[in-house]
Parts: structure tokens; sequence; C-alpha cells
């Protein structure tokens, strides 16, 4: 059982665990006082020893007033009805209800009202010692009952002290938790408006493919076999475009600023990455396995991307590394894998990177997979497969 869950336990039985204490010395100190029948008349005895007891029940609850209650009622039993002079008067569980009180008055009672109790405190305490030593009392008892009520308090102040601390600190962490995840939406939109972006641009350079093909048309006539291909280019393209609007569409779009008609980069692409990454300073391999084939301009961006991102981070947090780029094609899907032999921490390892954002919206949009995280061997690796069918 951990421990959240012993303090729920204990938050369910303490108010009855408070009641059985007060009852049990209730019952002692009732069966003390008809017994030694040190109070005298008994029954007034009786009755104050229940004011003494009972209230401790309820101490959690309302700590000031249970602290003026028993204050009054063991003065009146302990000075009052009884005799000071009488090594016996002071009974153990009146003591045990002092030390009780003055931990919860530490413990339970805070602002203004603690002052209140402090003073409550010191009166009581001023008055058992001086109408102790008036009435004839031995100090060997009236001492250590104020000395004792005084650390019990303190003890009570030490532990108010120690929940508040608690509070603070699980206020703090929900906070920090709540500003990680609005970060990490905030990652994830701004993620979402860039794929959302470079997807436009697909759409607008397929649509332009098809309106300069359009326009041929006329010139085409004449030629039935160019005609076939212009109208198979133009419906290829067409559903492309398709394709890539449907995703478009379910992106969330912040930002429409900076849109560029025009093809994005893929795959062929890569070369001229790695060079640039090379002059940058990480030494990097690129190794392409399978039939290269034309890809969906979607997935073919996407594939790029995540290894662009994969190299920026090894670049920028790896420390001295060398990358191994591995692009495997198949009938149904392409697989990466960017691994390094790094010794640095990459900024995206927790799930919020913006690197690592980008590449698990990118392989989510077209229902592929991603893996990312440390290498048995040391180093990070990569791993993205992108399914190569059509979006439904």
């Amino acid at each position: 059982m951990n421990r959240s869950r012993i303090a729920l336990r204990w938050r369910s039985v303490r108010g009855r665990v408070d009641w059985a204490v007060a009852g049990v010395l209730a019952a002692v100190g009732l069966v003390d006082v008809i017994h030694t029948r040190f109070a005298e008349p008994l029954w007034a005895g009786v009755v104050v020893t229940l004011f003494v007891f009972l209230p401790l029940g309820l101490r959690r609850r309302f700590p000031l007033a249970v602290l003026v209650t028993v204050a009054v009622a063991s003065l009146v039993l302990e000075l009052a009805l009884g005799d000071p002079a009488n090594g016996k008067q002071y009974s153990f569980e009146v003591f045990l209800a002092w030390l009780i009180v003055s931990y919860s008055s530490g413990a339970h009672i805070h602002g203004r009202r603690h002052l209140a109790a402090v003073a409550i405190g010191l009166l009581t305490a001023a008055l058992w010692v001086g109408l102790s030593f008036a009435l004839g009392a031995n100090d060997q008892n009236t001492v250590p009952s104020a000395f004792f009520a005084a650390v019990a308090w303190l003890g009570g102040r030490a532990m108010r002290r120690r929940e508040l601390q608690v509070e603070v600190l699980g206020d703090r962490t929900k906070q920090l938790e709540r500003e990680r995840e609005e970060r990490v939406r905030a990652l994830v939109a701004e993620e979402r408006a860039r794929i959302a972006r470079e997807l436009h641009d697909v759409v607008a350079h397929s649509v332009s493919v098809m309106v300069v093909q359009a326009q041929a048309g006329p010139r085409l006539v004449s030629d039935p076999n160019q005609t076939a291909a212009s109208f198979e280019s133009i419906e290829a393209s067409g559903r492309e475009a398709l394709v890539e609007l449907r995703r478009l569409l379910g992106i969330l779009r912040t930002d429409d600023r900076e849109l560029a008609i025009g093809p994005q980069p893929g795959l062929a692409s890569l070369g001229g990455l790695v060079e640039q990454v090379r002059d940058a300073g990480l030494p990097v391999e690129l190794q392409i396995e399978g039939e290269p084939s034309a890809l969906p301009p979607g997935v073919d961006l996407s594939a790029y991307r995540i290894v662009q991102e994969a190299l920026t981070n090894t670049l920028k947090h790896a420390g001295p590394a060398r990358a191994h780029v591995v692009v495997r094609y198949s009938s149904s899907a392409v697989e990466l894998e960017i691994v390094d032999d790094g010794l640095g921490a990459p900024a995206a390892i927790n799930g919020s990177g913006h690197g690592l954002i980008g590449m698990r919206e990118r392989t989510a949009l077209y229902g592929g997979r991603l893996d990312a995280g440390w290498r048995p061997g040391g180093g990070y690796a990569v791993r993205a497969r992108l399914p190569l069918g059509r979006a439904r």
C-alpha cells in the first residue's frame, strides 16, 4: 500500500480514532475520580471529568473551542474540586489530555485564531503553576506538566509547517504539470499548422500541374496518344490532390502566412540534406534499401522532414557523434531509421520537444508508427514507418 492510500485511509478513520481516544480517557478518568474520590462533591467531579475528556473527539474540527473547554475543565477539576497538595491529585489521564489538546492547538489552529490559542495556553499555564504552588502542590508534578505541554505544542506547529510545505509543493507540482501540458498543446498546434502549410503547398502544386495540363489540352486534340497521356496525368494529379486535401482538412490550421506554391522536398532530396549536415560537422552515412519508387507527395514530404528533424536533433544535442540513415522501400510502406552514437540527451527525449512532436504528428497523419529512444549500446535512434495506402 503506497503513501497516498495510507493517507486517504487515515483521513477516513481519524475522526473515529479521536472519539475512541476521548472515550477511553473519559472512562479511565471517571474510574479514577470515583475510586480515589479526590474531587468533592463527587457528582461535580464526574461532570467536570466528562468536560475534560469528551471534547477531545472534536479536537480537529473545533481546536480552539476544545482548548478553552479542556483548559477550564481541567483547572476546575484539579484545583477547585480537588486538593493540589495531595500528590495523587494530578492524574496521568489529565496530563495526556493536555498533551493532546496542546498538540492539536499547534497543528490545527492558524491565522489570528492561533494568536488567541497561544494567549489562552500561556494564561492557563500561568494559572496552573501559580495556583498550584499557592495551594501547596509539589513542583515535581506542576512544572513538568507545563513543560511537556509546551513541547507538544511545538510538535504540532512543526507538523503544521510540514503540511503547509507539502500543500505548497503539491500546488506547485500541479501548476508545473498544467504548464507542461499547455506547452505541449502549443507545440502540437504549431507543428500541425506547419504541416498544414506544407500540405497546402503539395495540393497547390498538384492543382497547378492540372491547370497547366488542362490549358495544353486544346493543342493536343489532334494527337490522341498525347491527349490520353495528358488526361491520365491530370487524373493522377487530381487523385493525389484529393488525398492530401482530406488530410489537410483534418489538421487545425492557425496561420496562413508564408504560403508557397511549389513542390516541397522529398526523399529524392536526401542527398543534398546529408551534404548540408556533413558540412555542419556531423558525419552521416546514407543507405537506401529496396527499389526507390514514386511516393505520394505527402508521404514523400513527411519522410524527408522526419529525417531532417532527427538529424537536426543529433547535430544539436548528441555532441561528437556519427549518424547513419537507412531508407527502406517496400510495396506497402517506406521505413526510416536514423541512429547515432552520441552521448548528449536529445531535446525531445521526454516527448515534449519540438522535433519529436513534429515527427509523431507526421507519422500519425498517415497512420504510421514512430519509435524513438536510447539505444542499448549508446546513442539515440529514431525509427518510423509510413504506409503507402490511400487515405480513406
